[in-house]
Parts: C-alpha cells; structure tokens; sequence
C-alpha cells in the first residue's frame, strides 16, 4: 500500500516504481500524462512498430 500512496502523491504510475529501465520509466511518465483519448493513439502507434 506504501507504493500506491506514494505514487498518487507524486502523481506517477505505481508501475514507474518497478521500471527496469531510464527508458521504461520515462515511457510510463509521458503515457501517463496523456489523455484518454492520446493513450489510445500512443498504443495503436506503438503496437504497429512492432
């Protein structure tokens, strides 16, 4: 529980906490930031450059 409330105070995704990564972390802030309507278009961009 100690994550979840550190992360809604810092407004990040609890997520950001367990990144591997510089990388992963920076993505999970800048998704986290968009809108609704943005996540939606950031993941159909991504999935078609697998």
């Amino acid at each position: 529980m100690t994550v979840e409330r550190l992360a809604a105070v810092l407004d990040v995704p609890v997520a950001y906490f367990y990144a591997v990564d510089d990388d992963t972390a920076a993505m999970l802030l800048a998704f986290h930031a968009l809108t609704p309507e943005r996540r939606i278009k950031a993941l159909e961009i991504i999935t078609r450059m697998q």
